[in-house]
This record gives structure tokens, C-alpha cells and sequence, in this order.
């Protein structure tokens, strides 16, 4: 049976295209022998034409392209069946009982696709399809399979390396620029889909740097309208002199030749550090940060209309003994335009620890500079936040300025102050249904600042808006987030 991995977005459902079965017995393990001598898939030939045939393209890099083959062992316990328990326990015998059914080690086979990028037999894949694997195999055309081993893998950019043995030199593809490339170029797709075997589809780059909205910032996929489906994941998405410019990774649910690559770019620079030392160093600076919309501008009174706006500067990080601070709108990295809070992930990510950058910002309307030495990027959740909502209710006026836009509000307790890490703050208890805040502000926000000034009761939130007009900008903490708002006061 398939099965495939799915992620909801904005977009529809974002499926990863590999694919899982359940199997009861193990693969066939012995490899056959392989010619030893050392081959470099070439370029094609000077004859060849892609306005007439990508055959000659085909033939030489299909020696360097492999099914992948995954095994995982499970055992001691019952697989869902997706039928309702009660006709379960009506049939006992055929879909087993809670005490007996599928007793025993069971072994999940997975398939996608993958590409030999050096003679020493470094192969590329998506993390997605090896993840949690026992064993990890390559399948060559000509039915022949070779284990692998897994050098490192990074889920961040869903890239993974894995190693085939030293015992001859192997026929590898190139890489191209995917930078390069042009909406309306012709590219060609080799995999594994479906399990059917080495598999060729044609189509044109469709659109470049496409965030598909599941919140990774490392997002910039290569659209294509190359055909890929389950089993195409880690297979290598060529131009027509057959250099890789991406790796197949993602098709949306339900659409027509609608599939996405990572950009070789990033492959590169992921593949080196996983080649060095088996993950991925990222810089990091202590932020948390979003996109500076048209709003959020007015209300800051920034004189920019994009950047990454800092909502919160964690203590003790390079940020922090930069001197950067929350309102902060950080524009350039190394003279890099950063446009958007993902453009700042990138950019800080590109960057390893200990490196110094660069860094431009505005604070209240003048242009900084800093210099900031990067650290290492945290692999856990140190720094989320648990809010309760157990702060007693302060009566308002029925003329008080937060009563007027549908705000209820209350103080901060000590307990809730201690979990949401903040010395003060007001929390909403309320929002009145169809008030001008309704849809924007939550029960259960602390509010930090309003207007770039800091509040520790409802009466500070009541004397700032009373004297404000127009977009008022709201500090917000909403459950793990640190957040800017901006809001039409009347």
C-alpha cells in the first residue's frame, strides 16, 4: 500500500513525494557486482538538440540517478487498520485482536529517488525519504543495489547525504546554477515514481523562490510543470546540459504538474557542511522577528516599507550584546536587502557561528549599523513560552479608552508574569464581538508596549490610546510568539 506525506498549507495540501509500504518480509540484500571502472557522466554530445530529442541528456546521466530503497523495523504492536474498532472485535480473525493481532516485527519499506554527485559515491536525497530508516539502499537501472550510509542529514531543508562503498569509483552528475535559471526554461526530471523504475519527464521552470506557506522560512522552491509523483522525492531535476539545478521534493494535492525542487544553491551549501562534519551549522543572532507591512509602518512611523521587524531580543544572544531592541527594523545584512522576516532567516542561516556580520537597522526612524558575531542555532525549545490565563479581571469605566475599542482588560499576576518571562505587561481578558479590535486582538494577548511605550496596567493602555489617533502599534505576546500589531483607533 502508499502511503503519503502530507503537510496543510494556504495552498492546498503540500504532499512530499515519497512513498511507504507495509511488508512482512525483508528485502533481497545481496548486491550484485557493478563495472569498477571509473566513469564521469558527460555532457551531452555536440549533436545533441533538446529542440528535437533529450534522449542523448537521458543516457548519460541515468547512470548516476538511483531508486532509493528504505526498511524500518517495528515490532510489538498492533499497525491501525482504519476500521472502526467495534467491527474489529466483530471479526476478530481477520483483522486480529488487541492481544494477538499483527504480533510480531513488521518492516516498513519506503522508496524515493536520489543522485551520485562524486566519484567516491556521495549520494543526495531528500531527509524526508530516509528519515528514521534502518537500512537505506540504492537501486541502480540496472537492478543492482548497494547499501548506503547515512553521512547526515538536515530536516530544516529536508536535504540528506548518505555514502556508497569505497570498493570502486562511480559515475556521478554535476551540479548547474539554479540562480541562473529562467521562468520559461525547459527541465527534465529523473526518479523513481511509483515504484515503476527509472522514469524521465519534461517540462519548464514555472516560477522560482515559491514559499509554500507551512511556515519553514527556508522555502525558495523551483516550480516546475515536470510531472512528479510519489517516489520522485531526492531524484535530480535537470536543465538541458544536464547539470542538476534542483532536487524533486513536493507536488500540491489535487493540482496538474504542479511540483516543486530545492534549488541546487542551497543543496551545495547544505552538502558541504554535512559532508564536513554530518549537520548543518547555522548562524544565529536571538531574534524573533516579522514581516513589516504598510500598516506596521505608518503606526512606527518607520520612513521604510519593508524589512524584518524585531519583536522580541532574547537575553544573553548576540542581538542582545549588539544593543538591538524590540521596534528595531533590520534592513541590510552585509549589504544584503532584507525584505521580509524569512530573507533574515535565510541570510543569518547562510552564515556560520563566530561569523561576524554587518548589520543595518532603523530605530525610530534613523539608520544604525552594528556589527554582530554570530552564535550557534539552537536545536531545542528554550525559549517558548507557556501563558495561562489566571489574572484578575480590573474593572474598567465604561468611558476608558480600552472599553471604547472592545477591550477588557486585567493585571498581570506574578504567576502569569513568571511564565510568560516578562517583568510587566496587561493581559486582555476580552475582545467585544464586531469591536474595531475584533480579529486582530485576542483574549488571552499581553499587551507589552502600545504606541513604543512600555504598560504595566490597564490605566497605562487607557492614557496612551486616549492620546493617540489613527494606527496604533500593540507589542503583543500571543502564546509562544512576540508579535507587532497595528490597529485604526477611532
Amino acid at each position: 500500500m502508499k502511503r503519503t506525506m502530507a503537510i496543510s498549507t494556504l495552498l492546498g495540501t503540500l504532499t512530499l513525494v515519497s512513498a511507504t509500504a507495509l511488508i512482512t518480509a525483508p528485502l533481497a540484500t545481496e548486491a550484485g557486482t557493478t563495472d569498477t571502472r571509473p566513469v564521469q557522466v558527460p555532457k551531452p554530445s555536440a549533436t545533441y538538440n533538446p529542440a528535437r530529442s533529450f534522449a542523448p541528456l537521458v543516457q548519460a546521466v541515468e547512470p548516476a540517478v538511483v531508486a532509493i530503497e528504505v526498511e524500518n523495523q517495528v515490532s510489538g504492536r498492533r499497525f491501525s487498520t482504519g476500521i472502526p474498532p467495534e467491527f474489529e472485535r466483530m471479526f476478530p480473525d481477520f483483522f486480529g485482536s488487541p492481544g494477538r493481532g499483527n504480533p510480531g516485527p513488521r518492516t516498513v519499506r519506503g522508496e524515493g529517488s536520489g543522485f551520485i554527485v562524486s566519484t567516491d559515491g556521495l549520494v543526495l536525497t531528500n531527509h524526508h525519504v530516509i528519515d528514521n530508516a534502518d537500512t537505506i539502499r540504492a537501486r541502480f537501472t540496472d537492478g543492482n543495489v548497494v547499501d548506503l550510509t547515512l553521512v547526515g542529514s538536515d530536516p530544516r531543508t529536508d536535504v540528506a547525504l548518505l555514502k556508497l562503498p569505497d570498493n570502486r569509483q562511480w559515475p556521478y552528475v554535476e551540479f548547474g546554477s539554479s540562480k541562473a535559471l529562467q521562468v520559461g526554461d525547459w527541465v527534465i526530471a529523473v526518479g523513481n515514481p511509483l515504484g515503476l523504475g527509472s522514469t524521465v519527464t519534461a517540462g519548464i521552470i514555472s516560477g522560482k523562490g515559491r514559499d509554500l506557506a507551512n511556515g519553514n522560512p527556508y522555502d525558495q522552491f523551483l516550480q516546475t510543470d515536470a510531472a512528479i509523483n510519489q517516489g520522485n522525492s531526492g531524484g535530480p531535476l535537470f536543465n538541458v546540459e544536464g547539470q542538476v539545478v534542483g532536487m524533486n521534493t513536493a507536488i500540491i494535492q489535487g493540482a496538474n504538474t504542479v511540483g516543486f525542487a530545492i534549488p541546487v544553491h542551497i543543496i551545495q551549501r547544505v552538502k558541504r557542511d554535512l559532508e564536513t562534519s554530518g549537520y548543518v551549522s547555522r548562524g544565529f543572532i536571538g531574534v524573533a522577528a516579522q514581516d513589516l507591512d504598510e500598516e506596521l509602518a505608518k503606526a512606527l512611523e518607520a520612513n521604510v516599507e519593508h524589512g524584518a521587524l524585531i519583536a522580541k531580543v532574547y537575553a544573553g544572544t548576540p542581538a542582545h550584546k549588539a544593543g538591538l531592541q524590540a521596534g528595531d527594523i533590520i534592513t541590510q545584512i552585509n549589504r544584503l536587502e532584507i525584505g521580509s522576516h524569512s530573507d533574515l532567516v535565510r541570510a543569518i542561516g547562510e552564515h556560520h557561528p563566530e561569523d561576524k556580520i554587518s548589520l543595518s537597522y532603523i530605530r525610530k526612524g534613523q539608520k544604525r549599523t552594528a556589527r554582530v558575531t554570530l552564535a550557534e542555532m539552537p536545536d531545542n525549545n528554550a525559549q517558548r513560552r507557556v501563558v495561562a490565563l489566571d489574572s484578575p479581571k480590573v474593572k474598567t469605566r465604561p468611558d476608558a479608552a480600552s472599553t471604547k475599542i472592545g477591550l477588557e482588560l486585567g493585571k498581570m499576576s506574578p504567576q502569569l508574569a513568571a511564565k510568560a518571562k516578562i517583568d510587566q505587561g496587561v493581559l486582555i481578558q476580552s475582545v467585544e464581538r464586531g469591536s474595531p479590535v475584533d480579529g486582530r486582538l485576542q483574549a488571552g494577548d499581553i499587551l507589552v508596549q502600545v504606541n513604543n511605550h512600555a504598560v504595566a496596567a490597564p490605566s497605562d493602555v487607557d492614557r496612551i490610546l486616549a492620546n493617540s489617533k489613527g494606527l496604533v502599534s500593540f507589542l503583543v505576546i500571543r502564546g509562544e510568539r512576540q508579535m507587532y500589531i497595528a490597529l485604526s483607533v477611532p
